[in-house]
């Protein structure tokens, strides 16, 4: 049995399911320093999150392609149809069942709007209903078929003429390439995001620092490439590398989305898991206890997570009372919340914090 000393908490970034990971104990610690946030492709410790385009909590650089139904029939060119027109109402019904994950309804809408968009000839409306299709297969982990659905969908998309680097296309690689890596197929993982990253990097360098919204869009999608593929070094233990994508992204986070955005708090959060893994426990409390001071992040739901994380560090430091309180703290918002998952990893956290204050008596 895993002790909660020699655990992590993931989430992964694409299905916000949340699993417990051995991982190497800090001097029989907890190194337990989990980032809610590492999208597994590391959001599993990271937020109870989703896939590339996060569904659920996640906050992702991009407003989410999948669930902004306006954004979406843009990156497909349907944004010219009319708002009352039937084919776009029932993707708009299959868009929100799909963010309610009732996957079954969206499924009924879309293979209905794909129908419609079949008998119309509309190929851009097939595109974009294969990519939804797609999206759900990838949800529900049967990866199989959302690769098939995803490549089908890219194979649409550039015959109706849209370039090899698109953002939809470049976005569509990258899910591809999580999926990969899920499946143990590194060396396709790696490809995928070295094209993804590549092919991002060569927009910007082209657009001459074009102060339009296609600039702005291509540095979040880099950004967002950029923390996937962290998570991805990440959990191959390859540091070094992680912590040079988090960094350039928490760079592209700050300047595209402010300050005070909750990406911040997820980049920030893998920064200390890397910096903790590297054994730079000072520089991980560091970066915990900054983000943890911020008032505005405390309503956040994955707050407790990161007071957890700054509390099995400070047992690592043996700064036992410290500890206690950001537990007791992490306890309280938890508590509020409602998160009877995290209270319990609070009591078992709160359990070793007594065996370790016992052992240094």
């Amino acid at each position: 049995m895993i002790s909660s000393a020699a655990r992590i908490i993931l989430r992964n970034s694409a299905s916000c399911r949340r699993i417990l990971l051995p991982t190497k104990s800090h001097a029989n610690d907890a190194a337990s320093f989990s980032s809610r946030l590492v999208s597994t492709t590391a959001c599993k410790l990271h937020s109870r999150s989703a896939p590339i385009y996060n569904h659920t909590r996640r906050p992702l650089f991009t407003g989410s392609k999948k669930f902004c139904l306006a954004g979406i029939l843009a990156l497909f060119g349907l944004e010219r149809r009319e708002k009352d027109d039937p084919l776009t109402d029932t993707l708009k019904r299959g868009v929100l069942a799909l963010q309610r994950k009732e996957y079954n309804k969206a499924e009924k809408f879309l293979h209905i709007a794909l129908k419609m968009s079949q008998d119309l000839l509309d190929e851009k409306a097939i595109a974009y209903c294969y990519d939804l299709m797609a999206n759900i297969a990838y949800e529900r982990g049967d990866y199989p078929k959302a690769e098939k659905l995803f490549v089908e969908t890219m194979k649409r998309s550039i015959s109706n003429g849209a370039p090899m680097d698109d953002n939809a296309i470049v976005e569509m690689s990258m899910k591809i390439a999580n999926m990969s890596g899920r499946q143990g197929d590194d060396e396709k993982a790696e490809l995928g995001y070295r094209f993804c990253i590549d092919s991002q990097r060569k927009k910007l360098a082209s657009e001459q620092n074009d102060a339009g919204n296609l600039t702005k869009d291509n540095h979040l999608l880099l950004g967002l490439c950029m923390d996937q593929y962290a998570s991805f070094l990440l959990e191959r233990a390859r540091y070094e590398e992680a912590k040079q994508m988090l960094t350039e992204a928490l760079e592209i986070s700050r300047k595209f989305l402010g300050d005070d955005h909750g990406q911040n708090l997820v980049i920030y959060s893998n920064l200390a898991l890397v910096h903790q893994r590297l054994g730079d426990v000072r520089k991980a409390v560091s970066i915990l206890e900054e983000i943890t001071s911020l008032k505005q992040f405390e309503a956040s739901e994955d707050f407790p997570i990161f007071l957890c994380n700054l509390g099995m560090n400070y047992i690592t430091q043996r700064r036992f009372t410290e500890a206690e309180e950001v537990f007791d703290r992490a306890q309280r918002l938890a508590k509020a919340l409602g998160d009877r998952e995290i209270l319990k990893e609070i009591d078992e956290y709160l359990s070793l914090l007594r065996e370790k204050k016992k052992d240094a008596a």
